[in-house]
């Protein structure tokens, strides 16, 4: 059984259904609909909901914490709003044409996500399982991606003496003689990478949060996709290890299996961020800058240097959704000793651009830049923050071309509020001084709120 609910009178929650039914029906056609729950206004569900091409706009309460919500059909869906989405069941069961939903919105699942057909897009959101909930058949060709920010988490209170305890089959599966306490484990998809050093890893990152993290003696067995190997060959990854998700070391590996798809070690002290890549990581290059921005009629790509040995040429690739990747310029690597600097004119900008740069060694080994949207839009560069990481002092940064009224946020990781401010932007560079004096070392999401746009980065506290 299906509600909506209106926080004003009885005679408004008739309207608003009738007119829900109207103009958002659940079962698509030729055509997405949208099912718009504005602000103010319920939407309780407890049965099943068939989301035939539809999308979801949440700006109020979406709660079908007790339904099972299968989204169907072949156009691509997405789920947005200011506010989080709560599903029991959330089926995936796409065909045809586009097999693909985008989450701008944090999407909160108590049950099971469970993998039909198609392709969960995190759009720089998390996806949180609740209380017992898992990912159920994801595979190859039905999972999860996401860009910078994209998180899939899960937690589970009480673990003692776990024996291949793999929580919300998340893919990390831990064994301990140890009392861990209570665990979060997050699910990351940009690759993990240190452009100072050159390290960079498979498209699958680990962060591991027990409560105790001492002597632990733990096997962690990371489970990957052939998708996810971001160039590496899966015969010579081992598991690496980071403090704070910025610089890593390699811990090597007891057993790996490339017909199932994992790395295995044994013997870990503790738990904390882990990714895969090959021995043998750091490229002799380092990128000390690089930057995206819309001129008059083109995209301007610039990047800098330090030092370059042996590198062969940096492929200027563009995306239009940050997953899929175009190469559009290869320029030659001048290797010179001191670094030197690059740019390329893009005479085909788009309003929405990605661009990242791959550094191509003599070897043929390579890594990527971090990603910079470079789209010709309202919003010129990306939201970061500097320093990162960050001692006592860190900036957010965004650039736009219009003023604008803001909200900003600070996160910790576990996705709790610790600071709102309103900050009003104006045309051209803006930055933004945070609070983080007083906070403990560890990982933070600062979220940007303009208009409808929902934009978020992480920094690290050192």
């Amino acid at each position: 059984m299906m509600h909506i609910y209106s926080k004003t009178y009885e005679s408004a929650l008739l309207i608003l259904y009738f007119l829900f039914l109207i103009q958002c029906p659940l079962r698509g056609d030729s055509q997405n609909t949208q099912l718009s729950v504005t602000s103010g206004t319920d939407f309780i569900a407890s049965s099943s909901i068939v989301l035939q091409n539809t999308d979801i706009n949440n700006n109020g309460t979406f709660d079908a914490s007790k339904a099972n919500a299968v989204f169907s059909g072949s156009l691509p869906n997405s789920v947005s709003g200011n506010d989080s989405v709560l599903i029991g069941v959330f089926t995936l069961n796409k065909t045809g044409g586009s097999t693909e939903i985008t989450l701008n919105t944090d999407v909160h699942v108590n049950n099971r996500v469970d993998f039909v057909n198609g392709l969960i897009n995190l759009n720089g959101v998390t996806l949180l399982l609740t209380d017992s909930a898992f990912l159920n058949n994801e595979s190859e060709t039905s999972r999860i991606i996401g860009i910078t920010g994209s998180w899939v988490a899960a937690n589970l209170s009480g673990v003692n003496n776990p024996s291949s305890l793999n929580i919300g089959n998340l893919g990390a599966v831990i064994t301990s003689t140890q009392n861990l306490g209570n665990v979060k484990i997050s699910r990351r998809y940009q690759p993990a990478q240190n452009p100072v050093t050159g390290f960079t890893g498979i498209q699958r990152t680990f962060l591991i949060q027990p409560t105790n993290d001492v002597s632990l003696n733990a096997t962690l067995r990371f489970y990957y996709f052939d998708a996810e190997l971001n160039g590496k060959d899966e015969n010579t990854l081992s598991l690496w290890a980071s403090a704070d998700g910025v610089t890593w070391t390699n811990a090597g590996f007891t057993n790996r299996n490339t017909t199932n798809n994992y790395v295995e070690k044994n013997g870990l002290a503790s738990l904390r961020y882990f990714s895969l890549s090959d021995a043998n990581n750091a490229l002799p290059v380092t990128l000390v800058s690089f930057e995206a921005s819309c001129k008059n009629n083109y995209a301007l790509i610039e990047w800098e240097t330090a030092t370059e040995i042996g590198t062969s040429h940096f492929d200027i690739e563009k995306s239009e959704d940050g997953i899929n990747w175009n190469v559009i310029q290869s320029i030659v690597a001048a290797n010179k000793i001191n670094g030197n600097s690059y740019n390329y004119e893009d005479n085909n900008p788009l309003s929405t651009a990605y661009y990242r740069i791959k550094i191509v060694d003599m070897s043929g080994a390579y890594y990527y830049s971090p990603v910079f949207s470079g789209g010709c839009a309202d919003i010129a560069m990306p939201f970061v923050v500097y320093p990162n990481p960050a001692d006592n002092n860190a900036v957010a940064r965004i650039s736009v071309r219009q003023p604008a009224e803001a909200i900003i946020q600070l996160y910790d990781i576990s996705g709790r509020q610790l600071y709102t401010s309103k900050w009003s932007l104006q045309a051209g560079n803006n930055q933004f001084a945070l609070p983080v004096q007083s906070l403990i070392a560890n990982a933070y999401i600062v979220k940007i709120l303009i208009g409808k746009k929902v934009l978020q980065t992480k920094f690290i506290k050192q």
